[in-house]
């Protein structure tokens, strides 16, 4: 049997966030499902997989990374008004 387990982390932007030279966002401006701050994301490596959502889109895998410590996008000609939630969901997975 396989098991997944979820961790979703939420943030909205505060100010626009011009992405020409990219951004890093640290973990502590997110929180979890249950409304607390987090202080880092859990990554399920190697068993697991990171999806980003942008304005409710996911995003593809080639523009951001993350590490326990930060969301971070490449440079990328766009901007994020202010206001755009961002969701990160780090899905990871065992067997029993």
């Amino acid at each position: 049997m396989i098991i997944p387990t979820i961790q979703r982390y939420f943030y909205i932007v505060t100010a626009d966030l011009d992405l020409s030279n990219g951004a890093t966002l640290p973990a502590n401006l997110f929180w979890n499902d249950e409304a607390n701050a987090v202080t880092e994301f859990t990554i399920f490596s190697p068993n697991g997989y990171v999806n980003l959502y942008i304005n409710a889109v996911m995003q593809e895998g080639g523009i951001y990374t993350v590490t326990p410590a930060s969301l971070t996008i490449v440079p990328y000609n766009a901007t994020l008004y202010r206001g755009t939630p961002i969701i990160i969901e780090s899905l990871g997975f065992t067997t029993k």
